[in-house]
């Protein structure tokens, strides 16, 4: 397995541990309802993995601490319609049982590719480079 891969999901369980997870547990005990806390979770995962790499310029705090950077397959400045187009591209991996098959194609993908780029990458035209 590729160093790649590995930054790649500690940098995701770190930006879903902060972005779902963690509010999860914290509106869960301050008594909110379950469906609330959802949509509260939906809110707070559009700021953070959609807003916050548009304005650190393809940073999220995971990539951040994993030395990586979400960046144009030219390796130019991502733009906001291509962070957009990335996460919007990542609810294919919700599907029952397909999105379990994609995650793992995508996974593969990012292994053996030279850009290791995920479906989500290639259809943003996107790339997650080491700084």
């Amino acid at each position: 397995m590729k160093f790649e891969i590995i930054n790649r999901l500690g940098s995701l369980i770190i930006d879903l541990l902060i972005s779902i997870a963690m509010p999860l547990v914290i509106f869960k005990n301050l008594g909110l309802n379950i469906n609330i806390s959802y949509l509260y979770c939906g809110v707070l995962y559009i700021i953070f993995l959609v807003l916050l790499p548009i304005i650190t310029k393809g940073y999220t705090i995971g990539k951040y601490l994993f030395n990586l950077k979400i960046c144009s397959k030219d390796e130019t400045s991502v733009s906001p319609i291509q962070i957009l187009y990335r996460e919007v591209a990542k609810l294919m991996y919700t599907i029952p049982l397909l999105g379990l098959i994609l995650i793992f194609f995508s996974f593969y993908l990012i292994n053996t590719t030279p850009n290791n780029q995920g479906i989500h990458d290639i259809f943003a035209n996107t790339k997650v480079i080491k700084i």
